[in-house]
C-alpha cells in the first residue's frame, strides 16, 4: 500500500504496520481509531507502553514474561523477579529435572 498520508499519520501507520499480524490496512483502521479518542485516551496507550518496556523482561532461565519490582525509592530491583506462573511452579520443576 503506497504512503497516502504525510507526517505523523503515515508514521504512526508504518509503526503499526511493523507489529506482528498488523497489515497495512489494519495499520490505517488502529490509527483511525486512536486518533478519534480523546489526547488523554492516547495519552494512557503510550504510557501503558512505555511502563510495560521498563518494568517487563524476558526471564533467562525460563524465557517467560517477568515483571520487575519497583522499590519504594523508586528504583526497579532488577534481581527480584515476579513470574506469572508463580515462582513455586518454578521450583518444583527444577526438582523434578535435578532428581
Amino acid at each position: 500500500m503506497a504512503n497516502l498520508y504525510a507526517g505523523p499519520v503515515q508514521e504512526l501507520i508504518d509503526e503499526f504496520g511493523r507489529l506482528p499480524g498488523i497489515g497495512p490496512k489494519s495499520a490505517q483502521r488502529i490509527t483511525y481509531h486512536l486518533l478519534k479518542k480523546s489526547k488523554e485516551e492516547a495519552l494512557r496507550l503510550a504510557r501503558a507502553v512505555a511502563r510495560a518496556k521498563e518494568l517487563v523482561v524476558f526471564c533467562s532461565r525460563c524465557f517467560n514474561i517477568a515483571e520487575l519490582e519497583v522499590a519504594p525509592d523508586g528504583s526497579v530491583q532488577s534481581p527480584i523477579i515476579n513470574h506469572p506462573l508463580g515462582y513455586h511452579f518454578f521450583e518444583l520443576l527444577r526438582r523434578l529435572i535435578t532428581s
